[in-house]
């Protein structure tokens, strides 16, 4: 009959200096003068030897909850200076907020490096979803130097669709990079991955403990789930009706023009004229139709939830 017990024997780790040397193994190896008798590395034997200079300080740093919500705070300034700089007219205003969005790409392109360093510059974090948001987040800024350098438009660097004529140098924030600055609104889902993460951002703008419920992170999610799908289905309808469209002039119209959209009110007023429009219209309707009721019933699910646990604690008191 199998010893109880065997399968427990059989199962554990036995380091390689006993398996070499017997039951005294870490001695015996020091006898022959083995100073790593379970060949281990380095890195192994002590984890912080494969960590780059300072990259914990740094990590300390960016991991911050007021320089993330420093962070947070940017990319939606940033969606209100994109929209800003479509509008026409805006004179030497525009100067300052070229100025505004240089400041905060280059906020972002310092955390992206950042960031990487504290991975131990791994290649394999690059591919990382967030790490590409990060990336994308950044890339306005190097395609329009590179625009305004060699006086290129926006066809120039393979974008073949939305601005009739061109965009010259003084426009560059018009069409495909309004887009990429758009993106920039994913960057605020890594404060939802979890309820530790959400905690520690609810904390920052000054509540309680113990006012922090899991519906609430459940009630942020629903809430920047929509509010993303409008940014963004907006900025695909700027991109591709702005120039073309008369009624669209800027980034408010289509913004205007994106929310009746994606609730299927659609009063009638502006309307696609360009197939790649109609296109991202189509989307927006299929969209509106079926995420809105889901992350609205999600957003019962969690207050009836939460409802629930209130009344289970009222009654164990």
């Amino acid at each position: 009959k199998r010893d109880p017990g065997y399968e427990q024997e059989s199962t554990k780790t036995v380091p390689r200096s006993q398996l070499l040397f017997g039951e005294d193994g870490g001695n015996a190896a020091s006898r022959l003068g083995l100073t790593n008798p379970d060949f281990q590395s380095k890195v192994a034997q002590n984890p912080l030897l494969g960590r780059l200079p300072y990259s914990m300080a740094l990590e300390d740093l960016i991991s911050n909850p007021k320089l993330e919500l420093l962070g947070a705070l940017l990319v939606i300034v940033s969606v209100f200076v994109v929209a800003i700089q479509t509008l026409p007219g805006l004179g030497e205003a525009a100067i300052a907020l070229d100025d505004i969005e240089d400041i905060i790409c280059g906020f972002f392109a310092i955390e992206y490096g950042i960031r990487w360093y504290v991975n131990n510059l791994r290649p394999t974090y690059l591919f990382q979803p967030l790490a590409i948001i990060d990336l994308l987040s950044i890339s306005p800024l190097a395609l329009r130097a590179i625009m305004m350098q060699d006086e290129y438009d926006v066809y120039d660097l393979g974008f073949g669709f939305g601005m009739e004529g061109g965009l010259v140098p003084e426009s560059v924030d018009a069409g495909p990079l309004v887009l990429l600055k758009l993106l920039r609104i994913l960057r605020l889902q890594r404060f939802l991955l979890d309820f530790e993460t959400f905690r520690e951002f609810e904390m920052v703008i000054g509540m309680k403990p113990t006012q922090i419920r899991p519906y609430q992170l459940q009630v942020a999610r629903v809430v920047l789930s929509l509010f993303t799908l409008f940014i963004i289905s907006s900025g695909l309808i700027y991109l591709t009706e702005a120039g073309r469209n008369p009624d669209i002039p800027d980034f408010f119209s289509a913004m205007y023009f994106g929310l009746t959209t994606l609730t299927t009110v659609g009063f009638g007023d502006i309307s696609p004229v360009t197939p790649e429009g109609r296109l991202v219209v189509s989307l927006s309707i299929i969209l509106g139709v079926t995420i809105i009721p889901v992350q609205l019933g999600n957003l019962a699910e969690a207050f009836m939830l939460d409802q629930r646990q209130m009344k289970s604690v009222r009654q164990i008191v």
